[in-house]
């Protein structure tokens, strides 16, 4: 073990800032969680399911990933919430394309069949109440390098809200029996346009495109005081402060480094589980 600051590992992990590593996870700067073969961290909080983290009074391994208990958030205002924050790695899981770098490829066909695309993503804060007393947002990894909100695109006839929880239970919440837990979907607070069958998506329409080729809708998503979070073995969950997100394009997209900008006009309220 390698440590900088205080650093826990198991197996071959390294630990710099605060880290736990599990397996041959690396976890870097600031608090990391990792699984298996993953990374997490960075500056600010990471966790990443693997095959089995558990870190001390954090959390608890259950099944092949990484579970944390006393994982709470409040966001005052519009009433968001998360107690209890776990995640467990399982399941076979889907593939995503809807990353920083997931672009335009399958817009034009499916444009051709059904006209403009439209996708729904979810904004989910919590807030590490014990290490960190500042919001942070739920992200996915996809393949150790994309980061995504959880979400997806409709199909044909069905409604944005039917959608988002759709997905929201599929990469997040189906639980070992597979039902599915219940999603409180709020507003509507951003939307993104792709103007036509390219990678770059703009926070505005512009005035000479009369057919965009996709919409992107983001939706707040109230937490219940607990909740276990279960992602497919190819996603990594991340939760991210807001701090280290703001402008961050480079890493997390446009879409992604703009969600502080629209959460500005509420207040939080931190409170403890």
């Amino acid at each position: 073990m390698v440590g900088g600051g205080f650093g826990v590992a198991g197996g071959n992990g390294v630990g710099g800032g605060f880290g736990v590593a599990g397996g041959d996870g690396v976890a870097g700067g600031g608090f990391g969680v990792a699984g298996g073969d993953g990374v997490a961290g960075g500056s600010g909080f990471g966790v990443a399911g693997g095959d089995g983290v558990a870190g001390g009074g954090f959390g608890a391994t259950g099944g092949d990933g990484v579970a944390g208990g006393g994982f709470g958030v409040a966001g005052g205002g519009f009433g968001v919430a998360g107690g209890g924050f776990g995640v467990t790695g399982g399941g076979s899981g889907v593939t995503g394309g809807d990353g920083v770098a997931g672009g335009g490829s399958g817009v034009a066909g499916g444009y051709a069949a059904h006209g403009m695309r439209t996708c729904v993503k979810a904004v989910i804060l919590v807030n590490s109440v014990e290490l960190f007393k500042h919001p942070h947002l739920l992200l996915l990894q996809v393949r150790n390098s994309l980061f995504e909100l959880p979400g997806g695109r409709l199909r044909p006839s069905e409604s944005e809200v039917d959608c988002l929880k759709r997905k929201l239970s599929s990469k997040l919440s189906v639980d070992e029996e597979g039902s599915v837990l219940e999603w409180e979907v709020g507003e509507c607070i951003g939307m993104w346009w792709r103007p036509d069958f390219e990678t770059l998506m703009y926070p505005y329409l512009p005035p000479n495109m009369k057919r965009p080729k996709e919409c992107t809708k983001l939706f707040l998503v109230k937490l219940p005081e607990s909740r276990k979070f279960i992602v497919p073995r190819n996603y990594k969950l991340l939760a991210v402060p807001l701090c280290q997100i703001h402008e961050n394009n480079k890493t997390y997209g446009p879409i992604i480094s703009g969600v502080p900008q629209l959460l500005s006009k509420f207040s939080f309220n931190i409170i403890g589980t």
